[in-house]
């Protein structure tokens, strides 16, 4: 294998956050975990690792949801990654990888290092398109009625159908 020698100074300390903003995602792994807080624990919650893709790197970021906490990344991740008619149903399964490759665009913030922990980022929203949500694909269809066309009748002087 080849390398390229660098000075300490050439080398990142470590790994680079992307600045706050909406980007791409690719779904690496997905599980069922159960929360191991004082409130709510044992309660089974989605556990994401995503490939955000940055204009210049990829950042991993990790995410959890649940029906139970941030509800609405539940559903707008459903969305996101056409799985609303499931979210819809009521029945969604992440375990096992089984959401791995799904994709689409996620917001993203940089939460500053605090105590132990380094500078990360972490996922504030996931963003369906309109035509994606539950409600867009709950809803009536619209129907187009066929258009009417009346017709000015003029009157008839001779009603007398010749053959």
């Amino acid at each position: 294998m080849k390398i390229t020698p660098k000075a300490e100074s050439e080398i990142s300390s470590g790994f680079e956050c992307l600045p706050n903003g909406e980007y791409p995602f690719t779904v690496m792994e997905s599980d069922v975990k159960v929360s191991k807080s004082e409130k709510n624990k044992g309660r089974e919650m989605c556990a994401v690792k995503l490939v955000v893709h940055g204009p210049q790197f990829d950042k991993h970021v990790y995410d959890y949801f649940a029906d139970w906490f941030s509800e609405w990344k539940l559903k707008h991740f459903c969305e996101v990654t056409n799985m609303a008619a499931d979210y819809a149903s009521g029945e969604i399964d992440p375990s096992g990888g089984a959401w791995i490759e799904r994709q689409g665009f996620v917001k993203i913030k940089r939460v500053p290092a605090t105590g132990n922990y380094d500078e990360k980022n972490e996922v504030v929203d996931y963003l369906p398109q309109e035509n994606q949500t539950v409600e867009a694909l709950s809803a009536p269809k619209k129907t187009i009625a066929p258009a009417k066309k009346t017709v000015q009748e003029s009157p008839v002087e001779d009603d007398s159908i010749p053959f």
